[in-house]
């Protein structure tokens, strides 16, 4: 005889037992939740995909921006999750956007999706022109001038010229020419 008082053990149950006994899906759904067939003492709260249904209608991306849970969207995610910024501007436009338009934050913070700072562009040119004039304001004060990448100055575009796209100064292009065939010929062994 043991000198330990008797402990009224509880009955241990079998899979079988735990499958008849698991509850029900939280998001109310009223199915039942599985067993893992490894750890049948584990229960799981919810069944997959179920936990976003009444719970979850807002996430985050890696990159930190907002997303909203509209699964009915043909352009929502597998997971049937939108960028907040496009549902806003979708909702805004009150249609779909068109086929190559994008959204445009104005003061390039993803996560600001305020009323005010959302321009729809029509293509990714646009979008594009919209993030070199900003940038020019904020480099110069004045949105048509532009930065040569030589000299790193801002002036008037009339009074540069075009290299592969970007805008260049002539003196500072014939400079950048003239250093580049010096340095060939040292490279050159004689």
């Amino acid at each position: 005889m043991s000198s330990y008082p008797e402990v009224e053990r509880k009955p241990q149950l079998s899979a079988d037992q735990l499958i008849l006994a698991t509850p029900l899906c939280k998001c109310g759904c009223g199915e039942k939740v599985a067993v893992s067939r490894f750890y049948p003492r584990k229960i799981n709260r919810y069944i997959k995909g179920h936990r976003q249904r009444g719970h979850v209608d807002r996430c985050f991306d890696m990159n930190g921006r907002p997303r909203i849970w509209k699964p009915d969207h043909p352009k929502a995610s597998t997971h049937g999750f939108m960028p907040e910024h496009i549902v806003l501007a979708e909702t805004a436009l009150g249609r779909f956007l068109p086929e190559g338009a994008e959204v445009h934050h104005f003061d390039e913070n993803k996560s600001n999706n305020g009323r005010g700072n959302l321009v729809i562009c029509q293509d990714k040119k646009y979008h594009w022109l919209l993030h070199v004039r900003r940038r020019a304001q904020l480099g110069c004060g004045n949105p048509n001038w532009r930065k040569c990448w030589i000299c790193k100055q801002w002036d008037d575009p009339n009074y540069m010229a075009r290299k592969d796209g970007y805008p260049i100064h002539r003196d500072c292009y014939n400079d950048y020419q003239i250093r580049s065939r010096i340095l060939r010929k040292q490279k050159i062994p004689q």
